[in-house]
């Protein structure tokens, strides 16, 4: 008998010879050599009791919701501790960005306000396609052209490392005619004087 283990990121099970299930199960999880991972919305304790004789080595259960667990499964059932580290639920991140099956990213990133789902989304893709097709859909259309584009025009990458959004510095004051995004900007101020000065001239 193996183990099943319940998780937010499987990705840390990504290696050596493993098979990604979606939704439910539909193949044997007799193998002993392979890490069978089922990425679902929907898997309870009964379920993993039905299954847990079928499982040579071990089932890694993607799930963003902890099912209630009773002492019935406590020897065999791991819990992965990232279930109580973080409060904002970060898991349609990793759908977005790692995910091959795009139309189950379309329905879980939905629960994601698209700011937050942006901000990861500026320091992780770099696609001008991308990025010109999201202007393209302009801010006065639903949410869902939004969704749809991030679904399908994002190219997923399984085992990249997600970069997290990085904090805005505080910029200098900005110079009258100038933006804050102008390249010199820093250093053109740095070269005039702070305060206005009046020269007396000779005339």
């Amino acid at each position: 008998m193996g183990v099943i283990i319940f998780t937010k990121d499987d990705t840390r099970f990504l290696t050596g010879h493993h098979l990604v299930m979606y939704k439910s199960i539909d193949t044997s999880l007799s193998h002993p050599d392979i890490t069978y991972i089922l990425r679902t919305d929907k898997f309870t304790e009964a379920d993993a009791l039905s299954w847990i004789p079928y499982i040579n080595n071990r089932l890694i259960v993607t799930i963003d919701k902890l099912p209630k667990l009773t002492a019935k499964s406590e020897d065999f059932v791991v819990v992965d501790g990232n279930y109580t580290k973080a409060k904002i639920n970060f898991a349609p991140i990793t759908n977005l960005l790692r995910w091959q099956h795009r139309t189950r990213v379309y329905h879980a990133i939905q629960q994601m306000p698209v700011p937050l789902a942006l901000s990861f989304i500026k320091s992780n893709v770099d696609d001008i396609d991308f990025w010109r097709t999201m202007v393209n859909t302009g801010i006065d259309l639903p949410d869902y052209y939004t969704y749809a584009v991030m679904s399908y025009y994002i190219k997923p990458k399984s085992n990249s490392q997600i970069n997290w959004p990085k904090k805005k510095k505080k910029g200098s004051e900005i110079m009258k005619g100038m933006r804050n995004s102008d390249k010199y900007m820093d250093e053109i101020q740095l070269g005039l004087k702070k305060s206005k000065k009046e020269d007396s001239v000779w005339f």
